[in-house]
């Protein structure tokens, strides 16, 4: 595949070639002349200009791509010409000026916001409030983890029964255009099924016995299972970080001590005042997130620390003068407290169901009508009986 200016190549090849030849004659003639660093710069002007040259062949090109100006960390991220991305966000823009950082001169990173969790009374929401923050580099691989869990159940001939009278139940209520679909009737199937698969489990429990087993063995035929695929829950997503610490300063070496030692204190419970250590507070909660954007590549819900491994001497013992190890290696493991769901996709919640408020409420008042409906037919009816026909009085001749 060619790509615009390729019929320029061989030009900027022998220009390339010319550049590179009195670039070596004027660093000949140079080299007692001037420091090395001298030297470095004498090259570093004839690299610019051999990149200011060879960048000449796109730039009439419509067909032209550029990178953008969000930091890639060496990876080139290529955008439409017209794309103006804006200014990248920056470490100081989006990190608490408290924050615990290692190292400091990072593009992309990890925020782990902690929190204490408190509740005062039972029926309230959980109030927080910031303990710490550290920002760490961002992982090298991201994996997005989902799971969710599935029971495989026997229904046997009962429950295959029950199941088919559900069904049957639902086409003859739609046939019959009655009822609020996802309202009451479906409270109302909903107990159907529970009540059928109750029986079920308990019809298959007396079917295993020895006689059945010998009538099988006996007859060579094993009755259907009809075996059926229930949706049971939501595993709650689980992430694991891992960093080594290798400070060369006395502040980096201070800053990971309060790091190791903030995420001991975030993870472990304490004891409650005067209740002579017989309980404990819930440890922090963790907010998780991304940077610079933290939008991208994906969120987290707020988790709970599950683990967490401290290795002083990854490479054997090696320590400072002061005592304090040379390498430190961290391992983290989070869950979150909360399941994912399609509305973390933005999708709305789904209406027709027996737990819709919207579907609820319009039961009750679609009952409530049919129960003023029902006491006007009744009224109406025992004063039809009791008016009696005409030229009479009370009913009476």
């Amino acid at each position: 595949m060619s790509f615009p200016g390729s019929g320029l190549l061989s030009d900027i090849t022998a220009g390339a070639q010319a550049q590179f030849s009195n670039l070596q004659g004027g660093l000949a003639s140079l080299a007692n002349k001037v420091s090395l660093n001298g030297l470095k710069d004498v090259a570093n002007k004839g690299v610019a200009g051999l990149s200011k040259a060879a960048s000449g062949l796109f730039e009439k090109s419509p067909a032209t791509q550029i990178q953008t100006q969000f930091p890639t960390n060496g990876l080139p991220r290529i955008a439409p010409e017209n794309a103006d991305p804006g200014p990248p966000p920056t470490l100081k823009s989006t990190v608490p000026a408290s924050a615990l950082t290692y190292p400091t001169d990072l593009k992309y990173f990890t925020m782990f916001k902690f929190a204490t969790y408190q509740r005062i009374l039972a029926t309230d929401k959980p109030k927080e409030q910031y303990t710490a923050t550290i920002v760490l580099p961002m992982p090298s691989n991201l994996n997005e983890v989902f799971t969710v869990g599935y029971d495989t159940a026997e229904l046997g001939l009962a429950g295959a029964g029950a199941d088919q009278l559900i069904r049957r139940t639902r086409e003859l209520q739609g046939a019959s255009g009655g009822g609020v679909r996802g309202g009451a009737d479906d409270v109302t199937m909903a107990g159907i099924a529970v009540g059928a698969i109750t029986a079920a489990g308990a019809a298959a429990l007396g079917q295993k016995s020895v006689a059945k087993d010998v009538a099988r063995i006996a007859s060579g035929l094993t009755p259907n299972p009809y075996q059926a695929v229930i949706f049971n829950n939501v595993e709650l997503r689980t992430h694991s970080f891992q960093y080594r610490f290798a400070p060369n300063s006395r502040t980096e070496l201070e800053t990971v001590k309060k790091i190791i030692k903030q995420l001991k204190k975030a993870m472990l419970p304490s004891f409650i005042k005067g209740s002579a250590d017989t309980a404990f507070s819930f440890p922090d909660t963790c907010e998780i997130s991304f940077g610079p954007n933290k939008e991208v590549p994906y969120k987290f819900k707020k988790c709970v620390m599950t683990g967490m491994a401290v290795n002083y001497s990854p490479n054997g013992p090696a320590f400072f003068k002061t005592g304090d190890p040379v390498i430190v290696d961290v391992s983290m493991s989070f869950k979150e407290i909360e399941p994912y769901t399609r509305r973390d996709e933005g999708e709305e919640d789904k209406e027709d169901n027996a737990f819709s408020a919207e579907n609820i409420k319009k039961a009750v008042e679609a009952k409530k009508k049919a129960d003023e409906q029902a006491n006007v037919n009744q009224r109406s009816a025992a004063s039809a009986s009791t008016s009696g026909a005409p030229g009479t009085m009370g009913g009476f001749e």
